[in-house]
């Protein structure tokens, strides 16, 4: 009897976190893999991981039931990411990386790769602190408004939004001493 009612229990927690989460995780899952049907599986990871927490995700328990879910969905579809790599072949390796730079920017000489990092401003990006990476990253690449990243962040919109502006304007200037040096 209480395995049926834990089975029923799960069940109605699986429904409600693919209800209620299933956009914001595909978003993530998409972004990362690149590609539809590997987001597609890691939504499906997602929401079994966290019907399976003993908390609900839709209780008190979690301050930021949010934030928690974009973590573990950046978590699993890093992880996957990770898999995929390494059971690439080895010649499949040399065409991965070569389609990873989509096209060519007619202003400057560098390539610029799918996601829209050139080399330097991932370079540039590495040399920040986390928190103004996770701004920058948080605010452009996944294109969320300053709410959404206090609450992952856990800290005000007012210094999310400041953070992400000074966390801008040192990009810029790095970026700029990269272009005198050549």
């Amino acid at each position: 009897m209480e395995t049926k009612t834990f089975t029923l229990q799960m069940q109605k927690n699986a429904e409600y976190i693919f209800e209620r989460y299933k956009g914001l995780i595909y978003k993530i899952a998409r972004d990362i893999l690149d590609d539809s049907l590997l987001a597609e599986d890691c939504l499906q990871e997602v929401v079994l991981k966290l019907a399976l927490l003993p908390g609900k995700i839709n209780t008190d328990e979690y301050e930021y039931p949010d934030a928690f879910v974009a973590i573990v969905a950046r978590n699993q579809a890093l992880d996957m990411l990770k898999k995929q790599k390494r059971e690439l072949p080895t010649e499949d390796v040399e065409l991965q990386k070569l389609s990873n730079f989509a096209t060519i920017c007619k202003e400057d000489r560098y390539f610029v790769e799918e996601n829209g990092f050139t080399k330097e401003i991932n370079d540039c990006l590495k040399q920040m602190t986390q928190k103004d990476r996770d701004a920058i990253i948080l605010r452009e690449v996944y294109v969320m408004p300053y709410f959404e990243i206090a609450q992952i962040t856990n800290e005000k919109v007012n210094t999310v939004e400041q953070r992400f502006h000074r966390a801008k304007r040192k990009l810029k200037e790095m970026l700029l001493k990269y272009e005198r040096e050549d």
